[in-house]
């Protein structure tokens, strides 16, 4: 009796487990259809995200996105797509949140690292940024990344690190030559071939821009930086070409006309230095403030020997810039033609204070000296203008030879000499040092 019971209960014991395993299979294909159902939703919700978010309807795929994570928090192409609508319409803050939610959790893969880069250097912090994309390249599976590459060249131009930033644009066009942003990326290019001087460089990267405008580059903005180039590249036809070409864009653009007026002014006929005045007075009547079109305006009276005129307008431009040398020596010069020789040597010496090596100063100072028969002064000056410039004219070299004999002969080389006109300077981002990434580019 004993062995039928426990045979019994047994069989029972059996036919329980056999039921519950037979229950526990349909519960496992019910879970994995799940899954399945999640990971369907989740692509859905990312591709009608990127759909919209090509057509523009923003704010449709920023619900498509969110939702997207709903069913996966860690949805890398749902954060990253989200911190960019956020970047684009100037929330980079909330992006930053987003993806450091990411990486709290686990997240830490080279886009999320890539894109918080981008976050942090449109806030303007470029420490940050260069952490987030050195910890980028570390993670990707390989350092040829478009993306990554051109937001660590947009990082390198914002600091003034322009061979860097040249060394990743360009080898990010050797990765993707034809990059979604590839003529942003020659118009940037452009930009640091101009400041390295490497000016036929820059004028063709804008050429090319100019017949692939992006809408964010406008034409005007083209024709002004080919302007630039063709002026520091002494093609004073093409500058003028150019430049007039980008003032029919910005008919009351200050930057324009001065750079117009210094054109005209230095072209040599009086026809063209007319027309330099014009400009430079156009340009005065928009943005009285524009002290060095007071300079050059001060320059073309000197030279048309209206010295009150000349006057006048070198104070203004030493209200508004008073550290200039230039603008010193040639107050200097005008008080020397004048006859008011307290005056020209203190603005001499105040013009050699700013800029020791001014070599034109020396030597005016020098005239100034030998005028008041101080002679031992005027020939240390002629010196100091011929070791500061070897290539000095040869008036001041003969100069310094010709005091010792103390005669009137050469009287043309009694003349003050002017500085050159310099070029009018583009505003220049402090330059801020950045060590190199740690991982090597793929295309040094």
């Amino acid at each position: 009796i004993l062995f039928i019971i426990t045979f019994l209960f047994f069989l029972f014991r059996m036919n329980k487990v056999w039921g519950d395993s037979s229950k526990q299979v349909p519960c496992v294909r019910s879970n994995q259809l799940v899954q399945k159902l999640q990971r369907a939703n989740e692509t859905t919700w990312n591709l009608i995200g990127t759909l919209a978010l090509e057509k523009g309807q923003v704010n449709v795929a920023k619900d498509s996105f969110s939702r997207s994570l709903t069913f996966n928090r860690q949805n890398t192409t749902a954060i990253v797509k989200l911190a960019y609508i956020f970047r684009k319409f100037h929330e980079p803050r909330k992006a930053i949140e987003i993806l450091n939610s990411a990486i709290r959790a686990g997240n830490e893969k080279e886009e999320i690292w890539s894109s918080m880069g981008h976050s942090h250097l449109i806030l303007g912090e470029y420490k940050s940024a260069f952490d987030s994309y050195q910890k980028a390249l570390i993670l990707a599976k390989s350092p040829k990344v478009p993306d990554l590459w051109y937001g660590i060249g947009l990082l390198y131009h914002a600091c003034g690190c322009d061979e860097q930033a040249e060394s990743a644009f360009t080898g990010l066009l050797k990765i993707d030559p034809h990059y979604y942003a590839q003529t942003e990326v020659l118009f940037l290019l452009g930009i640091i071939y101009r400041n390295q001087a490497k000016y036929q460089l820059s004028i063709k990267s804008f050429e090319f821009v100019l017949q692939n405008l992006p809408p964010t580059i406008s034409e005007f903005e083209i024709w002004y930086e080919i302007g630039i180039l063709h002026q520091e590249s002494d093609n004073f036809e093409g500058a003028r070409v150019a430049l007039e070409r980008s003032l029919k864009y910005k008919q009351n653009d200050p930057n324009i006309l001065t750079r117009l007026g210094w054109l005209y002014l230095t072209c040599g006929s009086i026809e063209d230095k007319e027309t330099g005045i014009q400009y430079l007075n156009a340009s005065l009547s928009i943005d009285e403030k524009n002290g060095y079109a007071h300079y050059l305006l001060g320059r073309a009276y000197l030279d048309r020997k209206q010295f009150i005129e000349a006057t006048e307008k070198f104070k203004v431009a030493l209200f508004y810039d008073a550290t200039n040398a230039d603008i010193w020596c040639c107050l200097g010069v005008l008080y020397y033609v004048v006859d008011q020789k307290l005056d020209s040597l203190q603005s001499f010496i105040r013009a050699i204070r700013l800029n020791y090596s001014l070599a034109e100063n020396w030597f005016n100072l020098g005239l100034l000296y030998e005028s008041c028969s101080q002679l031992t002064d005027a020939l240390n000056s002629y010196t100091r203008a011929s070791e500061i410039d070897p290539t000095s004219p040869a008036s001041i070299r003969k100069r310094s030879m010709f005091i010792p004999r103390q005669s009137d002969e050469n009287e043309n080389m009694k003349n003050p000499i002017l500085p050159s006109i310099s070029k009018p300077k583009e505003d220049k981002k402090l330059k801020i040092v950045m060590p190199d990434l740690v991982i090597p580019s793929p295309f040094i």
